[in-house]
């Protein structure tokens, strides 16, 4: 993983004393895959994502799509807010560099695929469904109205009637 330390974040509610800005992911069998623009995280998040990405999204790609996977379109991931951006609702894991939202995965030399394309939707499925073992909570199109246009993953432990998850 290529990452660098970011300034602690102390900002009203929103806290993450050690953050780090992620760039990149390397991948075990060789290859880079490119953040962009880069997301600030927590370790844990940031190591979550890293074994979700190597583990699950790159040979899902090389399976589903039969390319390589070679970058993540990072539509938020720190971001100091209350949930869905609603007034007066709990704090947003995105306010604790808790969490990552992911607009598109990048495949071959510039083939973006948005998480709500049709076309992709074997791969985009079976990567959504893997993330649920690397992360407490996975929210993508179908879920609500405000990830329909991303995959939102976090590590918040999520309530006993979930087996501490929430995969939807």
């Amino acid at each position: 993983m290529a990452y660098q330390p970011a300034p602690p974040i102390e900002h009203n509610r929103c806290i993450a004393p050690a953050p780090v800005r992620v760039s990149a992911v390397r991948l075990a069998g060789g290859g880079t895959v490119t953040l962009e623009p880069g997301a600030v995280m927590r370790c844990a998040m940031a190591l979550a994502m890293a074994d979700w990405v190597r583990d699950a999204v790159a040979p899902t790609a090389r399976d589903k799509l039969k390319a390589p996977l070679s970058g993540l379109r990072i539509a938020d991931s720190y971001s100091c807010r209350t949930r869905d951006h609603l007034a007066g609702a709990k704090l947003s894991e995105h306010a604790r560099a808790n969490a990552v939202d992911i607009g598109a995965f990048e495949v071959g030399e510039g083939r973006w695929i948005a998480v709500n394309d049709a076309a992709a939707a074997a791969f985009l499925v079976t990567v959504r469904d893997r993330g649920c073992r690397y992360f407490n909570t996975v929210l993508g199109p179908g879920s609500d109205r405000w990830h329909t246009d991303n995959l939102h993953l976090d590590l918040e432990p999520r309530g006993p009637h979930h087996d501490g998850k929430y995969c939807h």
